[in-house]
């Protein structure tokens, strides 16, 4: 029940938050500074992929509005049109290049809108053609183009993408000691762990062990082989850590030397979420460095 008025307010909601990004968007752009210079082609281009899902979801749930009929289109100028005179207010091109072409969207934009209003007044209902959506899908493109290729010099010079990676991974990381013998399997989370295999070899100054483990995650199958010495002069224990790497995160494992007596293995499982995202962001930083090394000589 509570699923079903859910959906019935989604395609509002999407097209009340591409009202609100064009109000977002722009104040990003003109006072957002190297913040603002990447947010802002990530809102415009979640508000830009709203205008298709609302309609959508719109029809599929058979949920459509007065509202909606009304605001929709009208989002769409509010979002383009705002974001097109912010970009114009820069001054990065020429005046002819941004402040004309912009005033005559706006003007074609009030136009049209001034017709609609003229003609459903008169009961008479104008369809959007396929030729309009194609015109509001170039302008949303073009604008997300403009918008990311804009931010290109901020992205490599700021420290976001490393904050927000120090963010997830310090936030999603997992630590988990325990004890496990062959055959055994322990489960926490989504994430299952199972002894395979443990052998022990005797050398001369040191006695070694190797383990097996068979790891289960969100129904993905890996396998980790931590292994463990013990010496005997000097008297020292050395381990090395199995790891398994993905595109967003990492598994580590380590072992203890058990008691020889005992078939009980202790054991320490992480996993680094997104740590691969806090090395890119410190190769953004020092590319970024780099280039304004060559901008001040330049």
């Amino acid at each position: 029940m509570h699923s079903v008025k859910l959906q019935k307010h989604i395609p509002n909601f999407l097209t009340s938050f591409r009202c609100l990004s064009s109000i977002i968007v722009p104040w990003f752009i003109v006072y957002g500074d190297e913040i603002g210079a990447i947010l802002a082609p990530i809102i415009f281009i979640i508000a830009g992929i709203t205008d298709f899902f609302d309609g959508f979801l719109a029809r599929k749930y058979n949920v459509t509005s007065n509202f909606g009929k009304i605001i929709d289109p009208v989002a769409d100028k509010m979002l383009i049109i705002s974001t097109l005179l912010a970009l114009s207010m820069e001054g990065f091109f020429d005046y002819y290049y941004t402040f004309i072409p912009v005033l005559f969207i706006v003007l074609r934009e009030i136009f049209i809108t001034g017709i609609r209003e003229q003609t459903y007044n008169m009961n008479i209902t104008l369809d959007v053609s396929v030729l309009a959506k194609w015109k509001t899908t170039i302008q949303i493109v073009a604008c997300s183009t403009y918008l990311v290729w804009r931010s290109h010099s901020f992205f490599f010079e700021s420290k976001v993408i490393f904050i927000l990676s120090v963010f997830l991974n310090s936030y999603f990381s997992k630590t988990k000691d325990f004890e496990i013998q062959i055959g055994e399997t322990k489960k926490f989370d989504n994430v299952s762990l199972n002894l395979t295999n443990q052998n022990i070899l005797k050398k001369n100054n040191y006695l070694e062990m190797k383990t097996d483990f068979e790891i289960v995650e969100n129904n993905k199958l890996f396998t980790l082989n931590p292994s463990i010495r013990r010496y005997f002069q000097p008297d020292q224990i050395t381990s090395e850590t199995s790891i398994k790497s993905t595109l967003l995160s990492n598994h580590y494992l380590v072992i203890n030397f058990p008691d020889l007596n005992s078939k009980i293995i202790g054991a320490r499982y992480y996993y680094n979420f997104f740590i691969h995202g806090i090395w890119f962001g410190l190769v953004l930083i020092i590319f970024g460095g780099i280039l304004s090394v060559f901008k001040k000589r330049i």
